[in-house]
């Protein structure tokens, strides 16, 4: 393919989901966009989806769905960790309000990064509110100095320190329900529970991400209800039963069946 093509779609030639007459005997067709607008379709005998998950994240809703008004304040709401050494960037979040909603590494390095900039000259009045879904906890912030992984028990323990010396305020137990815009023009984040936070001037949204698999409606994936891995990989990462350090090693097992195409979340 040529640099800068888009696959739009993939399908298994003269067969859509639904026939299952020779299906196994056909090559799967990739339609393919260019960027001068020109359109073609490759064939295959096997598809790998290595694409990603970046261009999914999880919104600021507490449940999977994006809350009310999260659309309209797109402008002012991130769902990646920001470049503070950008200096565009930078500006953004110096000297404002930020709401972080999240609870694991992502959302860790923002709290730490947010409080270094109000550490800094150009940060002052810098300060960052940071969103939990559930209450804090001894597991929180991860393991520390005990940590499986040293580099994860840092970022834990620097995420602490943003709350404990004050650069971060806590707010626990609220799933966001709705982003408004105030009189101001800043952003009032209410939670399901009816509580109304003050408002800030920018949120951070570090809720995960999750496969773009609209491009392979036409293909019958094997894939976990809930994780949208497949099936015999999913209890082996499952986050309500693993965390990083205990996910071992799988085998080519875990695997979709030969002349399948595959699916993998980077």
């Amino acid at each position: 393919m040529r640099t800068g093509a888009r696959v739009t779609g993939v399908s298994q030639a003269g067969r859509d989901r639904i026939v299952d007459a020779d299906r196994d005997t056909q090559p799967f067709v990739v339609h393919v966009a260019h960027a001068d607008g020109a359109e073609e379709r490759l064939f295959a005998r096997a598809v790998i989806d290595a694409s990603g998950t970046w261009t999914a994240p999880g919104p600021a809703g507490g449940s999977g769905l994006a809350a009310l008004g999260e659309r309209a304040a797109a402008d002012r709401i991130t769902y990646r960790v920001p470049d503070l050494k950008d200096p565009a960037v930078r500006a953004r979040y110096a000297g404002k309000r930020t709401a972080v909603i999240g609870s694991g590494a992502s959302a860790f390095t923002a709290l730490a990064y947010l409080a270094d900039l109000a550490k800094a000259d150009d940060g002052k009045g810098t300060k960052a509110v940071w969103i939990l879904r559930r209450c804090i906890s001894g597991s929180t912030f991860g393991g520390g100095e005990a940590d499986q992984l040293p580099a994860r028990g840092a970022l834990g323990l620097a995420a602490k320190a943003a709350v404990d010396d004050g650069y971060a305020d806590a707010v626990t137990g609220f799933r966001t329900e709705a982003i408004e815009c105030d009189g101001d023009g800043r952003l009032v984040l209410a939670g399901e529970d009816g509580r109304r936070l003050e408002p800030v001037d920018e949120v951070i949204v570090l809720t995960g991400f999750r496969p773009d698999l609209s491009f392979l409606s036409e293909i019958r994936l094997g894939l976990d209800e809930r994780l949208q891995a497949p099936i015999a990989l999913a209890p082996l990462i499952d986050p309500n039963q693993h965390s990083c350090g205990t996910v071992y090693p799988t085998a080519t097992a875990s695997s979709p069946t030969p002349n399948r195409a595959s699916t993998w979340s980077a």
